[in-house]
């Protein structure tokens, strides 16, 4: 199963009115989250798991089905 991430954080990150910086903050360069979300690379699964945090996602990553889970696309 492909995961599109990045077009999820992008909306989310919209919606919820934050800006790259504000959302990058003490995880990435937020050149790094624009990329994220255009899908260009993929966050770490520690750097999803810090912008779940900050977007208040209630998701946990843990419960992904257990796989290679370094890159998510």
């Amino acid at each position: 199963m492909k995961i599109e991430v990045g077009s999820v954080i992008n909306e989310l990150r919209i919606k919820q009115n934050l800006t790259r910086e504000e959302l990058a903050k003490d995880i990435c360069e937020p050149n790094a989250l624009s990329d994220y979300e255009r899908s260009i690379t993929s966050p770490t699964i520690d750097e999803l798991a810090l912008l779940q945090i900050n977007l208040k996602l209630t998701c946990r990553i843990s419960s992904l089905p257990k796989m290679n889970r370094s890159i998510i696309t």
